[in-house]
């Protein structure tokens, strides 16, 4: 290691949480999801920031979502549901139907992938799809999901192939 290197941070997650936090998700996403099914999942995660000046202070409020997102192949099909940190409790979900979408794009060491749309009153849905661990700050704890990222990635591969296929030009991804 250099002098200003960072030593990476450790990953501590509690394999049997994880599993069942994954079982959780599952079973939530098949109560509300219609043909749940045939659809693949994987836990991600976003934050939003918003300021508030105010008279003497600035304030910067950072508020951190949850969701089981789900998607399928056979008509690029992508459904997100945000959830509480508990798996108990979910908001509506949100679909996003590929002719909405224009580019995707993944950078792996922040392990985001986005689905930018062609227009609208947003910029693209941002989501991070890393392994989570046990001594999180933010969000939901024990997510180990490297297989399922892989599945994930090469979905957004084959959706990334679909959109380039239909006329869109854009670079493609490095993994």
């Amino acid at each position: 290691m250099g002098l200003f290197s960072k030593k990476p941070k450790e990953i501590v997650i509690d394999l049997n949480a994880s599993e069942e936090n994954k079982r959780k998700m599952r079973e939530m996403f098949s109560s509300v999801i219609e043909d749940a099914d045939t659809y693949h999942i994987i836990h991600a995660s976003n934050s939003d920031q918003t300021f508030d000046r105010g008279f003497f202070i600035d304030t910067r409020i950072t508020t951190f979502h949850n969701f089981i997102m789900g998607y399928r192949e056979s008509d690029f099909q992508v459904v997100l549901l945000e959830i509480d940190l508990e798996i108990k409790k979910h908001a509506e979900p949100f679909y996003v139907s590929i002719n909405e979408i224009k580019e995707t794009n993944y950078y792996p060491k922040l392990c985001q992938a986005w689905l930018i749309y062609k227009d609208g009153p947003v910029y693209g849905i941002k989501m991070e799809i890393d392994d989570v661990s046990s001594t999180s700050k933010y969000g939901m704890h024990n997510i180990s999901q490297s297989e399922e990222r892989e599945d994930f990635l090469n979905f957004l591969e084959k959706y990334t192939d679909e959109l380039q296929r239909r006329g869109f030009k854009f670079k493609r991804f490095k993994r």
